[in-house]
Formats: C-alpha cells, sequence, structure tokens
C-alpha cells in the first residue's frame, strides 16, 4: 500500500489554492505534505474557497494526486 493510498477514507486539511483548469468544476489544493488533491465544491462560486483551509474527504488514489469531496 503506498503512502497516498492509506489516505482514501480519511479527512484531511487541504489549503484550496485554485479552480482547476482542466474542470471549472474542481478546486485544486494541497495538504500540508505538499501532496496534490482535487476536489467539488458544492456551489458556484468557487472563488469564495481559494485560500481557504478545508477539511476535505479524500475519496480515491490517483497515483500522482488524490480526489476528494467536502
Amino acid at each position: 500500500m503506498t503512502s497516498l493510498e492509506v489516505r482514501v477514507g480519511q479527512v484531511v486539511e487541504v489549503l484550496a489554492e485554485e479552480v482547476n483548469s482542466e474542470s471549472p468544476l474542481v478546486i485544486t489544493g494541497r495538504m500540508s505534505d505538499n501532496t496534490l488533491v482535487h476536489f467539488n465544491v458544492p456551489t458556484d462560486n468557487k472563488d469564495d474557497y481559494i485560500g481557504k483551509l478545508l477539511d476535505v474527504k479524500i475519496t480515491e488514489n490517483c497515483r500522482f494526486y488524490l480526489m476528494g469531496e467536502l
């Protein structure tokens, strides 16, 4: 099991950095160990989340990054 695989199912703190350039429905952020996390937020005004620390539940390991949800 890799270090990213053990995160699936955990709630982790993520700094929301930007709206994802490939999918405007997703925000990209990083955990404190610099792991990349992509996650959906339940609103159209995604800019309200940028720069904030959020608790994100990790739902999927995608090898080089994690997917999650609020």
